[in-house]
Protein backbone atom coordinates (compact mmCIF):
# COMPACT_ATOMS: atom_id res chain seq x y z
CA UNK A 1 0.00 0.00 0.00
CA UNK A 2 1.37 3.74 -0.46
CA UNK A 3 0.51 6.15 1.47
CA UNK A 4 -1.73 8.13 -0.70
CA UNK A 5 -3.84 4.87 0.41
CA UNK A 6 -2.98 5.17 4.18
CA UNK A 7 -4.14 8.86 4.39
CA UNK A 8 -7.30 7.48 2.81
CA UNK A 9 -8.20 5.04 5.31
CA UNK A 10 -6.78 7.45 7.86
CA UNK A 11 -9.03 10.14 6.77
CA UNK A 12 -12.18 8.22 6.29
CA UNK A 13 -11.77 7.18 9.95
CA UNK A 14 -10.84 10.57 10.72
CA UNK A 15 -14.58 11.33 9.35
CA UNK A 16 -16.27 9.08 12.16
CA UNK A 17 -18.29 11.50 14.18
CA UNK A 18 -18.24 8.86 17.69
CA UNK A 19 -14.88 9.00 19.10
CA UNK A 20 -14.86 5.25 20.51
CA UNK A 21 -16.51 4.20 17.24
CA UNK A 22 -13.77 6.24 15.31
CA UNK A 23 -10.77 4.81 17.97
CA UNK A 24 -12.24 0.97 17.24
CA UNK A 25 -11.65 1.43 13.65
CA UNK A 26 -8.62 3.27 13.87
CA UNK A 27 -7.23 0.05 16.23
CA UNK A 28 -8.42 -2.76 13.65
CA UNK A 29 -7.10 -0.90 10.61
CA UNK A 30 -3.83 -0.29 12.23
CA UNK A 31 -3.83 -3.93 13.26
CA UNK A 32 -4.09 -4.78 9.86
CA UNK A 33 -1.82 -2.64 8.50
CA UNK A 34 0.86 -3.90 10.81
CA UNK A 35 0.62 -6.89 10.11
CA UNK A 36 1.08 -6.25 6.55
CA UNK A 37 4.38 -4.05 7.10
CA UNK A 38 5.98 -4.32 10.44
CA UNK A 39 7.47 -0.87 10.01
CA UNK A 40 4.12 0.58 9.90
CA UNK A 41 3.72 3.55 12.50
CA UNK A 42 0.39 2.99 14.37
CA UNK A 43 1.36 6.46 16.52
CA UNK A 44 1.81 8.40 12.92
CA UNK A 45 -1.64 6.64 11.55
CA UNK A 46 -3.41 7.22 14.92
CA UNK A 47 -2.69 11.09 15.16
CA UNK A 48 -3.84 10.96 11.20
CA UNK A 49 -7.42 9.65 12.12
CA UNK A 50 -7.69 12.15 15.10
CA UNK A 51 -7.55 9.43 17.73
CA UNK A 52 -4.31 10.44 19.66
CA UNK A 53 -3.32 14.22 19.99
CA UNK A 54 0.42 15.42 18.59
CA UNK A 55 2.26 16.45 20.83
Amino acid sequence: MTKKHFDTLAFNIWCILNPDHRLSAAVAVAAACTQMNPRFDTNRFFIACGVVNQN
